[in-house]
């Protein structure tokens, strides 16, 4: 490799020592290596943080939740448990109203007024059931009632039927709204927000209702029947044993998530009810069974179904899903509700005290419990499939580890 003489600039070889030029001495510089060329890193790009809706007039969006029923199974509802579920309708209805308001405070004092404050309800379907009328027409959206019609309807005895129109123009309600200043409203389904899953607690509890308050009722008059006579009744005996232990057995396996023991007790409770039908066939004749028993042997045939096929259902569940069939049961025992509670009004004035403690802490429980039981079971498989779905979607493919 050539060396250049720092004087004269002349070109020398590399073994040389003096310049051949000038003859100065060279000096040993030396060789520096090119720079490596920078490598340019690149720069990742920082997330953008998403677009944040405007708050102008034209684009400032609102949501309010609303609870959507279907009208004819509130109505029918409010009829079977002779008025328990229209408080809980008129509840979600002040819900509603409050909700269209804008108004998220708590609904206690309402709801007590409207229980125990004489006249205050008629107050309340006048005022909102304005409130709502002219919340809505602000928001361009117009509703066929209003506080005149429902005050009417409510000075007449008609209160269910200003439920159902009210309710009626809140399930009509579109999924947005948009006000004459370009101000939208989003209407979300209340009973979706936040929707847990069904659990087994709620259907357990009604069970335990007709299970315990009738059994206690029954030994209590099973305890005077001894002091009295100094004797034992089988026939109290036998409704103790046909009203606690079959019902509360399906409550204690609702409790503890126990199939197997809610299988037991459905399937007791409907033997049972068997019992009690071939007793009226075999003391009473048949002639007179149907014209004087009839609705104590379609109760005691509804009652076994209802039981049988509940149990049938829990049995069958863990095979294979069933959805909505597990809804029948509920079926057939608010046939029995109904029939129960049309004896009620046809008796009228005449009904006893225990006749009306029959149906409202044994029949109307009954049904409540059979319609959650169903809901659970549904949520138990729907929580089955989607464990399934998310099994399958995580097993390794086998071409993929090939």
């Amino acid at each position: 490799m050539a060396k250049f003489c720092t004087k004269c600039g002349t070109r020398n070889d590399d073994d040389d020592i003096f310049c051949v030029g000038c003859g100065n001495q060279l000096k040993s510089v030396p060789q520096t290596q090119p720079a490596a060329p920078a490598v340019e890193i690149p720069q990742q790009k920082q997330p953008q943080a998403a677009p944040v809706p405007s708050e102008g007039a034209s684009g400032k969006q609102n949501g309010i939740a609303v609870f959507k029923r279907r009208v004819g199974i509130c109505i029918l509802l409010s009829i079977v448990t002779l008025g328990i579920y229209a408080i809980y309708w008129q509840y979600l209805l002040v819900k509603n109203v409050r909700a269209i308001k804008g108004d998220d405070s708590s609904c206690t004092g309402e709801m007590l007024c409207l229980l125990f404050v004489p006249f205050y309800s008629y107050y309340w379907w006048f005022t909102r059931g304005d409130a709502v009328k002219n919340a809505l027409l602000k928001k361009n959206h117009s509703v066929s009632g209003s506080g005149v019609i429902y005050l009417v309807l409510a000075l007449f005895g008609l209160s269910i039927v200003a439920a159902a129109i009210m309710q009626n123009d809140f399930n009509n309600l579109p999924d947005t709204i948009e006000g004459a200043n370009g101000e939208k409203t989003v209407l979300v389904n209340a009973d979706t927000q936040n929707k847990k899953p069904m659990g087994s607690i709620a259907p357990a509890i009604f069970f335990l209702i007709p299970g315990i308050i009738p059994g206690l009722l029954l030994l209590i008059g099973l305890f005077i029947s001894i002091i009295r006579s100094k004797s034992i009744e089988p026939n109290i005996i036998f409704y103790i044993i046909l009203l606690i232990l079959p019902i509360s057995t399906m409550a204690v396996g609702l409790f503890i998530k126990r199939k197997s023991i809610i299988v037991v007790g459905a399937a007791a409770l409907a033997v049972f009810n068997l019992i009690a039908l071939l007793a009226l066939f075999r003391f009473i004749t048949l002639p007179y069974i149907l014209s004087a028993y009839a609705g104590a042997v379609s109760t005691c045939i509804l009652s076994a179904l209802a039981a049988a096929i509940f149990a049938c259902n829990v049995l069958l569940s863990a095979k294979k899903p069933l959805g909505k069939l597990h809804i029948i049961p509920a079926l057939f025992q608010a046939c029995v509700t109904v029939s129960e509670v049309v004896q009620l009004i046809l008796l009228g004035r005449s009904v006893t005290l225990g006749v009306l403690l029959e149906t409202l802490v044994y029949y109307v429980p009954l049904l409540v419990g059979y319609i959650l039981a169903g809901k659970w079971l549904m949520a138990e498989e729907k929580n089955a499939a989607v464990g399934t779905e998310i099994a399958e979607s995580n097993e390794p493919d086998e071409n993929t580890i090939a």
